[in-house]
């Protein structure tokens, strides 16, 4: 399984580790959290993409993205298409989805 990580997941992950640097942690402590969150994400997904559930929260707008929740409290929301996935966006439990969904232009009003 081929797995593309969008801009959008990227530009998701830069806040992550900016948020880190902000509240105290160094650049080199927040970026390792962005590269375990990373890893961790694909190798999981990539051993089965299908074994996370469609997020309920979406489906209700109409978009069919799975999402699997990291042990740091992140949400990795991602689409599968044949045989690649797209990893769409990374965001906190305590963010708002939707919103993040409007920031990062993946829904539109």
């Amino acid at each position: 399984m081929k797995i593309e990580v969008t801009q959008f997941a990227f530009d998701c992950l830069a806040e992550i580790e900016a948020f880190g640097i902000i509240k105290g942690h160094s650049p080199e402590e927040a970026g390792n959290v962005v590269d375990d969150l990373l890893i961790r994400s694909t190798t999981a997904i990539s051993q089965n993409p299908t074994m996370f559930h469609y997020s309920p929260r979406l489906v209700d707008f109409g978009l069919k993205m799975r999402e699997r929740l990291d042990e740091t409290s992140h949400w990795c929301l991602y689409e599968v298409a044949g045989d690649t996935v797209f990893i769409m966006l990374y965001v906190h439990t305590r963010q708002d989805l939707v919103r993040a969904l409007y920031r990062h232009h993946i829904m539109r009003s």
